[in-house]
């Protein structure tokens, strides 16, 4: 809470801070003290003064307490000019920065089209409207925007961040290229890197490289996010080379190591993909997602005890890690041990009504361990989830036949034959069942 004016300076102090500033610019004069850590002083000489100064030294002491966060005294002073256009804009900043879209998005469409802010104002709404999700009604102001002035780049870079944000990276690439003919950068945003950006998004590869390597940036954040989209887009030959060269800049990056091991798999560089899963756990051991990629490289080298460890780690750092789980499941079946699968399950997993999956793979090492009447209640608990799943019916199915209970196998065996017609086979197996 701030202070008044007697409680902060004397009478007489005050007297000699006003006989100082007679012939001075208030403004200025406020800015001084703040400057000299003054602030409360400050404030309460530009407050008294406020309506003996002139317009544009009032949008500046609104302007100032906006920036010291002052907002309800700057909207005292920007209401009683609100017909001004610097004033309606000021005035939206502060309802924005209050989280009150509703008031700027109203004072803003106060303006006329022959308003010296009316180009702002659309700019402002645009944005209000894209964060709100209204992208249709955003790139409609925009060109409005754009109408009333076609070479305003300031423009052109609002509807390519919209687009972009849309993920429509032609349409934000056309945009950004007009931009680039006349400025590099906007808003603190190197173009040239959003159009590497926006040419990797729409499968440009070559195009986005030749833009981030003539880009002025040196932020790893950028060649990282060029080097996931060719990730995400398969193009492992560019991305293995893109993520080598930020390990060049920064070996201690750890998000690169999973996904270059994982791209250079997919390459059939297995051997290095393996080192850099190892590299990778040494940088950063609480990484779940490395430790479940070591572990399969290593099973994939017949390096089994590596390959459990790495897993059983990766599940230490998350118990209910669907994907180590049943990753370590596929290494207890490889080797018959079906007791493993089933203390995991049971001793070391908390499985709920939606683990499926984990409740089939349950289901089929009790029966393989010959634990019928447990097998057949955890078949029975995974169908819920599981009853769209034509290779979990087919299984289940056989194991009820073989159990001898015959109408419940012959309702399963129906379901997995409307889902998965084309099993002739299964056809005409059930068929002859139905027979007997």
């Amino acid at each position: 809470m701030l202070l008044t004016c007697s409680d902060m300076i004397k009478e007489d102090e005050i007297t000699d801070m006003y006989r100082r500033v007679v012939y001075m610019n208030i403004f200025e004069q406020g800015i001084e003290w703040i400057q000299e850590g003054k602030t409360e002083e400050a404030i309460v000489l530009l407050e008294d003064n406020v309506m003996e100064v002139d317009l544009d030294q009032r949008l500046d002491i609104a302007a100032l307490f906006i920036q010291l966060g002052l907002h309800d005294k700057a909207e005292q002073i920007l209401l009683q000019i609100k017909d001004n256009s610097e004033a309606k804009i000021l005035l939206s900043d502060i309802y924005i920065d209050l989280d009150n879209d509703d008031e700027a998005i109203a004072i803003l469409n106060e303006f006329e089209p022959e308003e010296e802010g009316y180009l702002a104002a659309l700019v402002q709404l645009a944005d209000l409207y894209q964060s709100q999700g209204l992208y249709e009604v955003a790139e409609n102001k925009l060109l409005e925007a754009k109408n009333t002035n076609p070479t305003e780049i300031v423009i052109d870079f609002a509807l390519g961040e919209l687009a972009f944000s849309l993920a429509e990276y032609v349409k934000a690439s056309n945009y950004y290229e007009k931009v680039l003919r006349k400025e590099s950068q906007v808003a603190d945003i190197d173009i040239k890197l959003r159009l590497a950006e926006a040419y990797a998004g729409s499968g440009e590869f070559e195009k986005a490289f030749e833009f981030y390597e003539n880009s002025d940036t040196n932020d790893p954040e950028a060649l990282f996010r060029y080097a996931y989209l060719a990730f995400r887009a398969e193009r492992f030959d560019i991305a293995i080379d893109s993520f080598k060269a930020l390990l060049e800049k920064d070996e201690d990056y750890p998000a690169v190591y999973l996904y270059l091991a994982e791209a250079l798999y997919e390459e059939g560089q297995k051997d290095e993909a393996y080192k850099i899963a190892k590299k990778g756990v040494e940088i950063d051991p609480f990484s779940k997602e490395l430790q479940l990629e070591l572990g399969r490289l290593a099973h994939q080298f017949r390096e089994d005890e590596l390959a459990e460890a790495s897993i059983k780690k990766a599940l230490e750092l998350d118990p209910d890690y669907k994907e180590a789980i049943l990753f370590l499941i596929e290494v207890f079946k490889q080797k018959n041990d079906y007791t493993a699968i089933i203390d995991h399950l049971t001793l070391s997993t908390e499985l709920d009504d939606q683990d499926g999956l984990l409740k089939w793979e349950l289901a089929k090492a009790y029966s393989e361990e010959e634990y019928y009447e447990k097998a057949l209640k955890s078949y029975e608990e995974a169908y819920n989830n599981l009853k769209e799943d034509a290779d979990y019916l087919k299984d289940y199915g056989y194991f009820l036949m073989e159990e001898g209970k015959v109408k419940e196998a012959i309702v399963i065996l129906d379901s997995y034959l409307k889902i998965d017609p084309s099993d002739v086979e299964m056809e005409e197996y059930l068929n002859r069942v139905k027979e007997q």
